[in-house]
Formats: structure tokens, sequence, C-alpha cells
């Protein structure tokens, strides 16, 4: 999974940085695996990490760095609205990716990894807005470049909680409107930021209402900053923000209305004043140290502190603010930062996302804005704060905690946006199998998660595609039009994979094979909708039967010459045991089939049961490899074990002439042909058999689902030793196995374990065991699960 944080801002401003640190802290509680990257407003030459992460530049920093001549950065910004302007064409993406290759620096850069990217989250410094001039036009539309190129690379995007305009002219609100109504989720946090996304004409479909990150922010500084600025443990500590906003003579009566504030708190001689610059760097003239020294000359008092060190991060600022009583916060951030300590805050709003947040929190009395900022309104604001500041920290005490929790809540956000899985498969249930079986618990597992979304797209007999729910999971039906063998296929299958596949939004593809057709075309598909993981269930598919030569030697043709090919456009490869022909190849993963043991239970000890022999699978005529055929012949030469019954549990096509077999062999008065069963009708047949037997043949049986039912069960086996089947089982651990083809051999072991009871019940009790240690469906999903979230999605 590679997830590139965008529009990342630091610059000196310690609450966008505190905004950066949660991104990257929640991305990686979404997916603890995770390879983050952050393309950020610095240079990476001079910041190359945030918090451990990389730093890559971006293109935004890259048309504005300050000391490049004006003609160049000309230049480079046409450069860079150019090749957003490309991609809006068609086949535009793959130009702009191979146009990338020839670019400077950070523009290479940023769009190699966001073309590379499962996700791309913007941070967006906070606020995307606008003013009424061509300068606001440019800053919108580069703010917005990355996540536009992302979308045309198709790779998701998720903007993390922000505020959003006012965008006064025509072409902003066009530019938010196509950009972030392509974007999987956008996050406003306040309710004004709604509405002002709402008068661009984007759509609700995508918006949520969140909370601002920094509530989610926690600082592991515990720098004691009271000591280091020499003020006593029991003197009153206000903090104030300022900032350079409006013009003169507002701003000035602002200034004065500040430091008014601070000389009516020094007035008592156990309070101290601290200026902090939340914003410390030379970007547009935004730098708080600049303002905070003029306010200080016009307040004049040795109380007041005015901290200048830009080295102190975003954690040791929060640290400062956990040890103030009061605050007086002009700066967003400063407020919340302060909210979140406890401390109570009184706020001059700058813009509408101040007013907004203490609005939600019920405290927009303690608001004033920037322009009415003056001596007469200041002063009594805060002595209004230190009269009622223990009422104002129990609110707190009562509100904040839930803010916390739902600014936490985003990490959700994230997994919910992260992946549509498309589980592609020949056959799913109803149909009977142990593949089936697989991929039906594989897509009920992501399902019941949350944050993994998993569609299903099989096939079914006919020309119609038919979309059904199955407990819980979209299942697609792509109708077959003829079926070769035991292969089902229709010459527009290519077309309509890719179409389900756009249209349900995939990101992972998780193809299962052997059966040829729909897995071969998962990948082959081009771009991001490729075969993440491919699943192999089998050994060599070849019969070795009569009749199959033509069809073994396609097989042969098919596993030589094509399936290497199949193999090489994974990104992921599972083999479902040692037998599949997946395990072979390097950087295979081995994840098994398994069982729900709360449901396969053991029953009474097989010498207890009656003599019942099972067989539990397919008897379909294109699956001879089943060797049901020679458990007939095994079972006509235990015609001398008193009571003995076969039981044949499953359906098909070859099922009649089987049982004409069995009437020549003179035993079909004791043979039971049930029909297929599932559920707890398959966990009772399990339960009363004294012998569970699978006979197949070939290499094909990879696995075998039932053995392990079987032993969960406690329920002694006899398998033959073919394919996947002796890792399965083991000799003489959990079962017996004898050679393929062998009906004597067959008949023979099942013969010791249907006359020796203590043998029956020893080898009962291993296979459950066994089955506990190994093929626990819970540990195995886990497994699977983990791999889906993981995975890059190309």
């Amino acid at each position: 999974m590679k997830v590139l944080i965008v529009n990342a801002f630091d610059r000196g401003n310690r609450g966008d940085a505190a905004l950066l640190s949660v991104a990257i802290r929640q991305i990686r509680e979404a997916w603890p695996h995770a390879e983050v990257t952050v393309s950020a407003f610095e240079d990476p030459a001079e910041r190359p990490e945030f918090d451990g992460v990389p730093n890559i530049g971006s293109i935004r920093r890259y048309v504005g760095v300050e000391d490049v001549p004006r003609p160049r950065l000309v230049v480079r910004k046409a450069l860079a609205l150019g090749l957003g302007a490309l991609a809006a064409l068609p086949g535009g993406p793959a130009v702009v990716r191979a146009v990338a290759r020839l670019l400077p620096g950070e523009m290479r850069t940023e769009i190699r990894e966001l073309a590379a990217a499962d996700l791309v989250v913007s941070v967006g410094g906070g606020h995307l807005r606008g003013k009424d001039d061509f300068a606001s036009d440019l800053s919108i539309a580069f703010l917005l470049l990355p996540q536009w190129l992302a979308q045309r690379f198709r790779v998701p995007v998720v903007l993390a909680p922000q505020s959003f305009g006012p965008f006064p002219r025509r072409v902003q609100k066009a530019m938010v409107r196509r950009v972030l109504g392509g974007a999987r989720t956008v996050t406003a946090r306040e309710d004004i930021s709604l509405d002002r996304l709402a008068e661009t004409g984007l759509a609700p479909a995508n918006l949520i209402r969140g909370k601002d990150s920094a509530f989610a922010f926690d600082s592991a500084s515990h720098r004691d900053w009271r000591t280091e600025l020499g003020i006593p443990p029991d003197a009153r500590l206000l903090l104030v923000t300022a900032r350079e906003w409006l013009a003169r003579p507002q701003q000035d009566r602002y200034e004065a209305g500040m430091a008014a504030a601070i000389r009516r708190t020094l007035e008592d001689a156990n309070s101290h004043v601290v200026l902090v610059p939340q914003v410390t760097c030379a970007f547009q003239n935004d730098d708080d140290r600049i303002i905070n020294r003029r306010i200080a000359a016009l307040a004049d008092d040795p109380r007041l502190h005015v901290l200048e060190d830009d080295t102190v991060d975003h954690h040791d600022v929060f640290a400062l603010y956990r040890s103030a009583d009061l605050i007086l916060g002009t700066r967003f951030h400063s407020v919340i930062f302060g909210l979140v300590a406890g401390v109570p805050c009184a706020a001059v709003e700058y813009d509408h996302k101040t007013r907004g947040i203490m609005a939600d929190l019920g405290l927009d009395d303690w608001v004033v804005a920037m322009e009415d900022a003056a001596p007469d309104t200041l002063v009594p604001l805060l002595d209004r704060l230190a009269a009622g500041a223990d009422a104002y920290r129990k609110r707190l005490r009562d509100i904040i905690p839930g803010y916390v929790a739902d600014a936490a809540a985003f990490t959700g956000v994230l997994r919910a946006g992260a992946r549509t899985v498309a589980i592609v498969t020949a056959y799913y249930p109803p149909k009977v199998g142990g593949v089936e079986n697989y991929t039906a618990r594989i897509a009920r597992a992501a399902a019941a998660t949350g944050d993994l979304r998993p569609v299903v797209i099989t096939t079914r007999p006919g020309v119609r595609t038919v979309v059904t729910e199955q407990d819980g999971v979209r299942v697609i039906r792509l109708g077959a039009w003829l079926k070769l063998s035991n292969t089902p296929l229709s010459p527009l299958w290519p077309l309509q994979l890719r179409y389900w596949l756009r249209r349900t939004g995939a990101e992972l593809v998780n193809a299962h094979a052997p059966v040829p057709g729909l897995a071969d075309l998962a990948a082959a598909l081009p771009g991001r909708l490729r075969t993440s993981v491919l699943t192999y269930h089998a050994g060599s598919m070849r019969k070795n039967a009569p009749g199959s030569g033509t069809a073994d030697r396609i097989t042969g043709l098919y596993e030589r010459h094509v399936l290497p090919r199949v193999f090489a456009r994974a990104g992921a490869l599972v083999a479902v045991s040692e037998g599949s022909l997946a395990a072979r190849l390097p950087g295979a993963v081995q994840l098994t089939p398994g069982v729900d043991l709360d449901r396969f239970t053991p029953g009474p000890p097989p010498s207890r049961r009656p003599r019942t022999l099972l067989y539990a699978g397919r008897l379909d005529s294109t699956s001879p490899w089943k060797g049901v055929d020679r458990l007939l012949r095994a079972f006509a030469r235990l015609a001398d074990v008193p009571g003995l019954r076969l039981k044949l549990v499953g359906g098909g096509d070859a099922l009649p002439g089987l049982l004409r077999l069995a009437g020549e062999l003179g035993v079909a008065d004791r043979v039971d042909a049930v029909g297929e069963l599932a559920g707890e009708e398959l966990v009772a047949a399990l339960r009363e058999a004294a012998v569970l037997a699978l006979p197949s043949l070939t290499e094909a049986e990879s696995f075998g689902l039932v053995l392990v039912e079987a032993m969960a069960c406690g329920t002694p086996v006899v398998a033959t030793e073919v394919g996947g089947v002796p890792y399965t089982v083991g000799h003489g651990e959990a079962g017996l196995l004898v050679p393929p083809d062998d009906p004597d051999a067959l008949a023979a072991a099942c013969r010791e374990l249907l006359l020796d009871g203590d043998f029956a019940d020893r080898m009962g009790a291993a296979g459950r065991r066994r089955a506990v240690e190994r093929y626990d469906w819970n540990a195995i999903t886990d497994r699977w699960l983990e791999l889906l979230r993981t995975l890059p999605a190309r």
C-alpha cells in the first residue's frame, strides 16, 4: 500500500505541522505496513523528512520558490498548468507520465509518486479559499493540481478535514467543482465550509462533516517552559498569538487592542504573558515574529516574554500551551491547541473557520472579529475570560473528549475509502467445491471489516449477466456462452470484465485459478485494472484419464506457455498449498484453506459411529480425476465389513454413471447418494461418518478442503498421495495416504480404520488437533485481510 500526502504545508507553521503529524499517524493506524510519502511545500534538500516520512517536495513549491527569477517562475507555472490541461485529454495521463521523465526534480518526482500511489491524501494546509483576483485563481489551481493528476491517473483521493471558501470567481468555483467532485471523500470541518462548497455546485455525495485533525494531535513533549522562561509555577500565564492580516489603520487598532489586553493582564503582579509565533517563516510576509515585536513594543513590560526561536517544533509549542492558564489567540490552530490542552480561550477571528469551530463548541461568545478588534473590545473580552475561567474549563472537560474522538475517527474514513476488492473466480457458491468455499470465505470476511468492499465477478450458464447480493457481498455473474471441459467461456468477457471493474471502482483484483478464462483476463488487463493477487489452487490440471489425451495436451501447452505469463503479470501470488504450481515460484505466499472450528466440531469417537464411508465433493463428468469410480471399486472389496455403507455427498452429471457402476459391482443397495449438502447438514454428515475418503487421481487435487473439514469433526481420513494432499494430512499423522488409482490399497486403508476402533479414535483426535493448529479460518482470513489491505493496487 503506497500512500502519498499532498499539499502538506509546514514552512514554519506549527498548526499545519500538527495536521501533517496527525495525517501521518492516522494513515499508519489505518495501514500499519503502508509506504507513506509526503509531497510538501518545503525543499527536500532542507527538510528531507517529516516524522520519519520522506519528503519529495512538490510542484507547488517548485513553481513558487522565492529566490528564482520571475521569468523562470512564469515558465515553470505555465509548464505545470499545461500538464494539468494535458491530463484532461483522452490518453493524456499516459502522455503526462511519459513527459514527466524529462521534467526537472520535484515536478518529475511528484508526478511519478502520484501515478504510483494507491491512495492520495490531501492535507491542504487546512484551508482552500480564493479572493477576487487572478493570483487566487492560480493559487487554487496549483493546490488542486496534484489531486487532479491523481484522479486522472485513477488513484483515489481523500481530503483530510479542511475549511473551504469563499470562492468569489466563477473559474474558482468551476475548478473546485471539477476536482473535488472526483475525490472519494471531501471532509469539511465547519458547516459554513459545506455551504461554500455547495455554492460551487459540488454534489453532496462525497462530502462529509468532520472535525479538525488538530483535535487529534497529542504531543509527546514534556518541555518545562515555565522554568525555561523564568515564570513561577503559581503565576497566571496568558499565551497570545497574533497575525498580520488587515489593511491600515484596522491592523493598527487590532495591534493596539492586543497590547492593551496584555497590559490589563499584567496589572496583576502574579501574571506573565508569552507572545507565541504560531508561524515563523518568510513566506508571503507571513511571519508572526514581526507583528509580535510590534505588539511587545506597545505593551512594554518585563513580564512579557516574546518567543522567537524558529527551531521550536509543534510538539514543543503544544507543551507550552499545556502550561498556560488563559489564551488570547488569533492564529486558528493556536485556539485549537489551547482547547485540546483544556485552556480557556478567547479568539480573534480573521476568517470564518475560527468562528465555525468555536460555534460548534458553543463558545462563539468568546470570539471577536478581527476588524472589530481594538482596546475597547479585547480588554473586556479578556476580563470575562479570566472571571469565567473555572466554568470554561469544566465545559472543555465535558466537550473536548468527544471532539478528540471525532477527529480520531478520520482513521476510519481513510480505511472506508481505501479499496474495493474484485474477487474474480470462474465458480462461486451455491456451486459446491473447495475453490468456491475458499473465495466465499474471503469475500465474507472482507465484507465484515468495514474497510474493504468486496465484489465477486463470476460466471453463470447462458448469455445474460445477473447481479445479486449474497451474504452481504455483491455478486456479478457474467453469462458463459459455452463450456469446454470444466472451463466456461464467452467472447464478451474482455469487455465485460473491464466494464465491471471500472463500474465497481475496483482498485485491487484477486483472481482465482486454475480454471482458465476469467483469471487470465484479469491478469492481462492493462494499467490500474491489473491483477494484484493471483491465487492458484492446483497442481497440474492434466487428468491422465482415458479419453483426455487431447484435453491434456492443450492443458500442458497452457501450463507451459500461458500460465507463466499469467503468474508474471500478478502483483502477488498466493499458493493454497505446497501442491500448487504457484508454490514453486519465488515470492509466493502460502495461504491454505481453513475450517470454521466453531461449526465443524467433533462428534462421537469414530469407533462408536455407524460404519459409514463418506465421500463429499464433485460428481461431474468433467472431473473424473476425483476418482469416485475407484472408490466404488474399493468399497466393493469391503463387502465383508459388517454394516458398512457408502454415502456420496455431492451432485453432478457423472452420478447416474457412478450408480450404474455400483450396480455392476453389486453394491448399489449399500450406496446412498444424498445430493449436495451444505451448512449444518454437511457438518452432520462429517460428524456421523466413520471414515472420509478422497480418492483423487492427479495433482489437480492441490489441497483437499473436505479433508480438513472431516479432521475438524474428529473423523479419520483416507486419501491418495497426490498434489497437496500429503501436506494437508501427513501419512499416519492425521490419516492414511495410499497411492492413486489403487482400489486395493484404498480398501485396505479404509478397512484398517473401520475395524480398529482404537486406531480410528487416535487418528480422529490427531486430525482435530491438526485442524486447530494449522487450519483455523479466523487466523487464515486475518492474514488474507492484511494482504488485501497492504498490497498496492497496481
